[in-house]
């Protein structure tokens, strides 16, 4: 597992004030699938968290904690 990945994922949701459902929709996933990434029991795969990255207008680098700033 990706060390703090599921943490920076639900920060990087909220930020950009959307639910879990929205999020869900907006990237063709399960909104139970986003609560798995977000409670650290999955991993999303390299092209679901491109388009996360994407939606949250955060850097892959961001959310796998390689770079600590936000903005892409």
């Amino acid at each position: 597992m990706i060390q703090g990945l599921a943490k920076r994922l639900q920060i990087a949701r909220i930020n950009k004030e959307l639910s879990r459902k929205q999020t869900a929709e907006r990237i063709g996933v399960s909104e139970s699938l986003i609560g798995l990434y977000e409670s650290g029991s999955r991993q999303p795969s390299l092209s679901v968290l491109m388009k996360l990255a994407s939606l949250y207008c955060v850097s892959t680098d961001y959310l796998l904690g390689c770079d600590t700033t936000e903005k892409n």
